[in-house]
């Protein structure tokens, strides 16, 4: 990988949005991690993006990401749920030997299933999670469908209450507004996460690469950051919608993705801490899409640009004051090669 030539932070001070800070990444950033794949009755359902069967597309997220986890020693499992089966115990991993287990999921599924919560999975795998290596990830692939079983961001609260150093990162399959909520209230609910929505991966490759540098690690990237004051800018209130002078912010992007098209971009929106955190992580990821869509629109392909919302996690200033807030309601640009 070629390194990162630069990294313009743009701090919308005005702004209440969310956002983990990509610093220089470790050569390896886990010791083990896990696939919890959902293999619910809803998971043969179609994805409403794409029209195909849910299953199948995990199948193949989960193919794309593992052809590109670095090549470290690392502890790892697959597990399904709904009904609970461990497709491999945790051991050594071995690309080739997750390789072929993940290219059974949607051969070996059955759409005779029930219909069990996200936090059936963490409940029914605790004892397993108890033994991995640390510091660790589980990386949950699902479609949030309640269904039955038990509340899924209560269980991910006892999951981290339970498991210390270890982090849970979500690969959202959802179709529906209610199904999102459930998977931004677990993301929501330590700023490890990385919470992802698969028509993103599906469309980008390197949304993918992305996702795994921030979840396993890569080669060491320098940065330069540049930080843009703007204290004039600002969104209306519970609004998307891009002010003139946000605009003018977004300009300077788009001429520096113009001016270099190997240059790619992650759009990281964040908020101060007021509001439910759910709702900042919702509102700070339409915000980031927000100017995604103006970079789109004026010719970025959208292949060189991935968002992440991510509420008021990563605070830069002090959330008890009035200028500490609207230095937390922020977006940042990372340009990255």
């Amino acid at each position: 990988m070629k390194k990162i030539t630069s990294a313009l932070l743009v701090s919308l001070l005005s702004l209440c949005l969310v956002g983990t800070a990509f610093a220089a990444a470790p050569a390896s950033k886990i010791k083990s991690f896990d696939f919890l794949v959902d293999y619910s009755m809803s998971m043969g359902w179609n994805y409403v993006k794409t029209g195909q069967d849910r299953i199948i597309l995990a199948q193949d997220l989960l193919d794309k990401i593992n052809d590109r986890i670095p090549s470290q020693n690392y502890q790892s499992g697959l597990h399904l749920f709904a009904t609970a089966t461990t497709v491999m115990d945790f051991a050594a991993y071995s690309r080739e030997a997750m390789k072929g287990e993940i290219g059974n999921l949607a051969g070996n599924y059955q759409k005779d299933r029930s219909r069990l919560s996200a936090g059936s999975g963490l409940d029914t795998f605790e004892n397993d999670y108890s033994g991995m290596d640390r510091p660790g990830a589980v990386i949950l692939v699902t479609d949030g469908d309640y269904g039955m079983g038990p509340d899924s961001v209560a269980s991910a609260e006892v999951f981290y209450q339970e498991q210390p150093n270890m982090c849970l990162h979500i690969i959202s399959l959802a179709n529906t507004p209610e199904q999102q909520a459930i998977l931004d209230g677990m993301a929501a609910l330590n700023p490890c996460t990385v919470a992802v929505k698969a028509e993103d991966l599906l469309a980008s490759d390197a949304a993918i690469d992305d996702f795994v540098t921030r979840v396993w690690g890569g080669e060491n990237v320098e940065y330069r950051t540049v930080v843009m004051s703007a204290n004039d800018v600002h969104f209306a209130f519970d609004s998307a919608a891009l002010h003139e002078s946000q605009v003018k912010v977004a300009d300077t992007v788009l001429a520096d993705l113009r001016n270099d098209s190997a240059m790619k971009v992650r759009i990281d929106g964040y908020t101060c801490n007021t509001g439910a955190p759910e709702y900042n992580v919702g509102l700070s990821q339409r915000r980031a899409d927000a100017l995604r869509n103006y970079l789109v629109d004026n010719g970025i392909d959208a292949s060189r640009i991935t968002t992440a919302g991510h509420g008021d996690a990563d605070p830069v200033g002090d959330n008890s004051t009035l200028n500490g807030r609207k230095m937390n309601r922020r977006v940042e640009f990372h340009f990255f090669k």
